[in-house]
């Protein structure tokens, strides 16, 4: 049996081989790139760090590199290489697949890792050896190892756990003859699935065993489970047994449970959440809110980030909009109440960045949360510039590409007229790059559905591209929603004979080619004909039907869509007058100031138009005196210095004396005492403490 010791050594030894074998075939590729090719495809291409150890050491030839560093040089010269020599998609991905397998033995520990990972690892080094045409040899040596662990099926399964001692050396029998009711079994196709025995039964000359694993009941046969033994085995009490399930529940989170409910400064608006709980029961995290305007589709967005931090712990994530809202700041304002800091991106910060994935391979970190405008997604950021002066790498040449976990498109409707096949349309082709390269997708828009098939074909589509294929699977698809949906729209209201009307609506929509496939044998389906015929449905469950008829539309799982007449008060805006009478010397100087006011735009204006030229002030006045009493000085000197020029300008014709000036001149200080002797406590502030 291999000890830990020795399959890191041997693997070491493999992997030095892999690298002798990468350098000798990239070589002559490399050479056929460019006549500098040590400094235009190596130098140039490696990580910082790497570079500098290969100038300091005088490195010169590709056999002195680490596996690491010719990895990266194949990976950034591929694009080169490919076009000047047909190079598969078999060969790509092995290469990627032996960074990976660089990775965990670089940094491997103490211990070795589990003995299926370590097979998963030998094989790809295999599939490695033979593309690069290995020594028959070596590539025996390695099938000879695989074997062997196969075939012995005992190895050291340890976990490096601090705290913890790592687990006892765990011996797997073959024999399937042994296994026994209540014996722990594992799979012969994949050791890390174990399960419990629940039933053994003989059929002829075999025997069949009922295991209950992965959350449910199956059958297997002899050979295709083996029993697990472990002379360790821990009884635990029911209290541990509590704080395991707790841990397994933080560590594996419910789709039944929410962990963002008090994970910012917001009101609890229950229908905000909906989005959340059908991202996380979906199958896949991408979904289009269309809830009508004013409904909180932003706040929405910043829960379902919340909830992923907390489920996935989620890093990289772009939010995709129209220029006014990064000029405005909404998204970056708004985030804030989430604790989350995003920077906005501008055109020159979106090619550096480009810039940089492709000389590091990775996202930069700087702009790990960034807000992009539509606006700077043109055909510079998709395409590149390819000028003999001046070139610069687009989204569409990165190699790598980068990974975000969460994309997020607002106001996605701004897309909806692309296409990959139109010769521009960059903004949709942008986006659609990084939905496509993006673990979970988030697109708001209030119009999608007003827009008709076309538009909301093209969204859908870029969010879910496995499911929403071309337009006519789509069409066929969402042929039956419109009877789906007028069901609803009919038991909602409970009118006349609404439960036949909306047994004819769901019937029409079996009837469809969608209908007869995915709704006929469909539970939830036939429990709604059901509640349609209960004669003694109350309003409760007329709400339950209600929900079971929305869940059977095709797009549900994908599309959340809230209007504002569903939830009523929620998103109706009352407001209430709350009358604070003047204090004393707020009334006088209230008075006083409207007095000179008036006086004075009657002096420059007639009486005819002062009291609609008196409007902006009087509500200024009655609103909040404190906030205008530091400018009621230059407001009554601006009035002053025009009624000087009025006098002097048309002496005959004004009607303008010495004695309105001072009059008015009196009237000013009047107004000038009375706002600097204006006491500081106010009710008004008061009453606003109160209310709030």
């Amino acid at each position: 049996m291999m000890n830990d010791e020795t399959m890191v050594s041997k693997m070491s030894e493999i992997l030095h081989k892999a690298a002798g074998l990468l350098a000798k075939w990239l070589e002559p590729r490399l050479r056929n790139v460019s006549e500098e090719w040590w400094v235009d495809c190596v130098l140039l291409k490696l990580s910082e760090m790497q570079r500098k150890v290969t100038e300091e050491k005088g490195y010169r030839s590709l056999s002195e590199l680490d596996l690491a560093a010719l990895l990266r040089v194949a990976d950034k010269n591929w694009y080169s290489m490919s076009i000047r020599e047909y190079l598969t998609v078999n060969e790509r991905n092995c290469l990627k697949n032996m960074q990976s397998v660089r990775n965990n033995w670089a940094h491997m520990g103490s211990a070795l890792p589990e003995a299926s990972l370590v097979l998963g690892d030998l094989e790809i080094v295999e599939r490695f050896y033979e593309l690069m045409y290995a020594d028959r040899k070596d590539i025996e040596e390695i099938q000879s190892l695989i074997d062997g662990i196969k075939r012995n099926g005992e190895f050291f399964v340890c976990e490096k756990t601090e705290g913890r001692k790592p687990r006892e050396e765990t011996t797997i029998r073959n024999s399937g003859s042994e296994i026994q009711e209540m014996d722990i079994v594992t799979l012969v196709s994949d050791p890390r699935e174990t399960g419990l025995v629940t039933e053994v039964t003989e059929i002829g000359n075999t025997k069949q065993f009922k295991v209950f694993i992965a959350g449910k009941p199956k059958v297997f046969y002899e050979g295709q489970i083996r029993r697990l033994e472990d002379d360790g085995n821990e009884q635990s009490s029911v209290e541990e047994l509590r704080h395991r399930l707790t841990a397994y529940e933080i560590d594996n989170p419910s789709s039944s449970n929410l962990y963002s409910l008090n994970s910012a400064r917001i009101d609890f608006v229950p229908y905000q959440f909906r989005p959340v709980i059908k991202m996380t029961r979906a199958d896949l995290p991408r979904i289009l809110i269309a809830d009508s305007v004013g409904v909180g589709k932003t706040i929405e967005a910043g829960l379902i980030i919340k909830e992923l931090e907390a489920r996935d712990s989620i890093n990289s994530v772009i939010v995709i909009c129209p220029k006014p809202l990064v000029t405005e700041r909404k998204w970056e304002l708004e985030m804030k109440r989430f604790d989350e800091d995003f920077a906005p991106m501008d055109g020159e910060s979106l090619r550096r960045a480009i810039s940089e994935c492709d000389r590091d391979g990775e996202w930069p970190d700087r702009w790990i949360k960034a807000i992009i405008p539509y606006s700077i997604l043109d055909g510079r950021t998709y395409e590149g510039t390819k000028g003999k002066k001046r070139r610069s790498i687009g989204l569409f040449d990165l190699s790598p590409v980068p990974h975000f976990d969460l994309v997020i498109v607002d106001e996605a409707h701004h897309i909806r007229n692309g296409s990959m096949e139109k010769e521009k349309a960059f903004a949709y082709k942008c986006t659609k790059w990084f939905c496509d390269h993006a673990d979970a997708v988030v697109m708001l828009t209030a119009t999608p559905l007003q827009n008709g098939n076309d538009d909301l074909f093209t969204l859908m589509n870029v969010l879910r591209p496995d499911i929403i294929l071309d337009k006519d699977s789509f069409a066929m698809m969402t042929a039956a929603n419109p009877h789906i949906t007028k069901a609803g729209q009919i038991v909602r209201t409970g009118q006349g004979a609404w439960r036949q009307e909306a047994l004819k609506e769901l019937k029409a929509a079996e009837a469809t080619q969608w209908g007869k496939v995915a709704l006929s044998d469909n539970p939830r389906y036939i429990k709604a004909m059901q509640l349609l015929k209960d004669d003694k449905l109350d309003r409760a469950g007329r709400v339950k039907l209600i929900s079971v008829i929305e869940t059977l539309h095709s797009l549900d799982a994908m599309l959340n869509r809230t209007r504002r007449r569903d939830i009523q008060d929620f998103c109706i805006r009352r407001s209430e007058t709350i009358v604070v009478p003047f204090t004393e010397p707020q009334k006088q100087l209230h008075n006083k100031l409207l007095e000179f006011e008036a006086a004075s735009l009657a002096r420059l204006h007639g009486m005819r138009s002062v009291s609609f030229m008196m409007s902006t002030i009087r509500r200024q006045a009655s609103s909040c005196l404190y906030g205008l009493a530091p400018f009621i000085e230059d407001l009554i000197n601006k009035r002053l210095e025009s009624l000087d020029e009025f006098y002097l300008d048309d002496l005959d014709e004004t009607g303008l004396s010495i004695s309105d000036i001072e009059e008015l001149e009196h009237l000013a200080e009047e107004v000038h005492v009375l706002a600097q002797n204006l006491p500081e406590s106010d009710p008004k502030i008061e009453k606003v403490i109160a209310a709030v």
